[in-house]
């Protein structure tokens, strides 16, 4: 299966792209992309993909390339380099807060056309309702633990949970955004991933 969408002005490529588990080349080239979803990494007969140009989210200032030939990349595993975590505010709650609860059951228990039928619901729930219906179609679900959301924690705007990948199908410093439901599940991820790349620095110290 061939997927070209290159030079259509995109900015967001949905997890929903995860589901296409044929997809052999993928041409995301010529658009405003600032990062890929987490479920391109699962895509488990992708072998070309084509990103540039796009304004990816450029990597932190520690970032530098593996001396990996390009030739040789396209057949290596994606490898994790570096990431972001938002910054959680103190005494911010680890489960998501009753607004975020409250859109997921207007979600599942309102169909759009009935919204504005429910005059007994407050002008404000009658917004929440739209907005989750609308959040609902692309039903993203966490990364972590695979739950749906509607939006996700926030203490910064422009904040998300990025990591960056290099060697992924011959591409690297690539930024991917993993969706999240809570900080309980940021908090977990950003503990799982400064463990992996210790690791990964500890491995590379001992075989030098």
């Amino acid at each position: 299966m061939y997927l070209i969408l290159g030079n259509n002005n995109l900015k967001v490529i949905p997890q929903a792209i995860g589901n296409l588990a044929s997809l052999r080349e993928l041409n995301l080239s010529g658009n405003q992309l600032s990062y890929l979803p987490h479920t391109i990494l699962t895509l488990p007969h992708l072998y070309l993909l084509r990103l540039h140009p796009n304004p990816f989210l450029p990597p932190p200032p520690t970032y530098s390339p593996l001396p990996t030939p390009p030739s040789s990349q396209a057949r290596m595993p994606p490898t994790l380099r570096l990431y972001q975590c938002p910054t959680r505010p103190p005494g911010t709650s680890f489960v998501p807060p009753l607004v975020e609860l409250t859109s997921r059951a207007l979600a599942e228990n309102f169909i759009l056309p009935q919204i504005d039928k429910t005059w007994e619901l407050p002008e404000y729930l009658r917004g929440r309702a739209s907005h989750a219906l609308e959040r609902f179609r692309f039903h993203d679900t966490c990364a972590l633990c695979g739950t749906w959301y509607v939006d996700q924690p926030s203490a910064v705007p422009g904040e998300e949970c990025i990591e960056w990948y290099d060697t992924l199908h011959g591409n690297d410093a690539v930024p991917i955004k993993r969706g999240m439901c809570s900080w309980g599940c940021i908090m977990t991820w950003n503990t799982q991933l400064s463990e992996a790349l210790t690791g990964s620095a500890s491995d590379t110290t001992n075989e030098e």
